[in-house]
């Protein structure tokens, strides 16, 4: 990579792999433009560029897996300092189904990072649309859905360990109410 193009991250890009290379884009350019900031001087981590999160490896070569994801997730995130947190939809999101996803949202939480939602453009304008429709009310009652008990990861491994670490420290309930307040704001 060319060194114009690399810096030190400013932002943590919590998504899900699922989604479209096209929404992807859509919604980190429609973030520029709202935002005050200079495109040149924004420097994303993305896990799909940054590690393998199906298998985090160790700098021996061995595998870690779960057993490292909270120190990882929450070293990458003190590195940016802030998440953008990007849906494929505002109605029942694939993100709030996603234990990677709530787990980054926690760990986001829990270390008092500021958190912002980004959109598609297509999103954001069905949203828009939508808002004119009675949609908050369905907004806030499918994001009332989010329930990390019922969150799953592909590997099950990660996702009993995402639990365990949720279930040691604050809680199922404590969890899933501050990240749909957190969402829902």
């Amino acid at each position: 990579l060319e060194d114009q193009y690399s810096g030190r991250v400013t932002h943590f890009v919590s998504w899900c792999w699922g989604y479209t290379l096209e929404d992807f884009a859509s919604a980190v350019r429609a973030w520029l433009r709202r935002s005050s900031l200079n495109a040149e001087d924004v420097f994303l981590w993305v896990c799909f560029f940054c590690n393998n999160q199906y298998r985090i490896m160790d700098s021996g070569g061995t595998k870690t897996g779960s057993d490292e994801l909270k120190a990882v997730f929450e070293t990458h995130l003190a590195e940016a300092g802030q998440m953008l947190v990007l849906l494929d939809r505002v109605l029942s999101p694939t993100y709030i189904q996603r234990a990677w996803c709530i787990f980054e949202c926690y760990v986001c939480i829990e270390q008092e990072f500021s958190m912002n939602i980004i959109l598609s453009e297509s999103t954001e304008a069905d949203f828009t649309d939508a808002l004119n429709k009675r949609f908050l009310q369905q907004v806030r009652e499918s994001l009332n859905a989010l329930d990390v008990r019922r969150a799953t990861a592909s590997c099950t491994a990660d996702e009993d360990l995402i639990k365990k670490l949720i279930l040691n420290s604050i809680g199922f309930d404590t969890l899933n109410e501050t990240v749909k307040a957190r969402l829902a704001e």
